[in-house]
């Protein structure tokens, strides 16, 4: 991974604090794409095995496509980012928050929407008791 493009991307994370507006996930983070000018990412803060090169990998999938996506092993995700296009449609309607089918939902908006995306590499977030174990087991 280049360390000067790194520090960069590194750089823009200290810059702005935002609050979150929105009555669910979604909307707080279509609130945050229509504040930021340029490709950025959302991530959770619930994901401990998250390095740098998966954030950069993410930022590298913005350049050629119009959203990047980091799924969970409990088919969420753990990471959404989008390219500066203006053509990005609303990706977050109908979706089954904190279920089995929230990546599958977001997925189907986004291809019927006709937007292009990737994924990043798959994570374990940290939701129940049992993903808790398996991570202290882990470290």
């Amino acid at each position: 991974m280049p360390t000067k493009k790194f520090r960069s991307y590194s750089y823009s994370f200290c810059k702005n604090v935002l609050l979150q507006k929105g009555s669910n996930l979604g909307k707080k983070i279509w609130n945050l794409k229509n504040s930021v000018r340029g490709n950025f990412i959302v991530l959770g803060s619930d994901i401990p095995f998250i390095n740098f090169e998966d954030l950069y990998n993410a930022f590298e999938i913005l350049k050629s496509k119009d959203i990047v996506i980091g799924p969970t092993y409990d088919n969420g995700f753990w990471l959404i980012g989008f390219s500066n296009k203006k053509s990005i449609m609303y990706p977050f309607k109908e979706i089954r928050w904190s279920t089995k089918h929230s990546l599958y939902d977001l997925v189907r908006n986004i291809e019927k929407n006709g937007n292009s995306f990737n994924y990043c590499k798959k994570l374990r977030d940290i939701d129940i008791i049992d993903d808790y174990c398996e991570y202290s087991n882990k470290v």
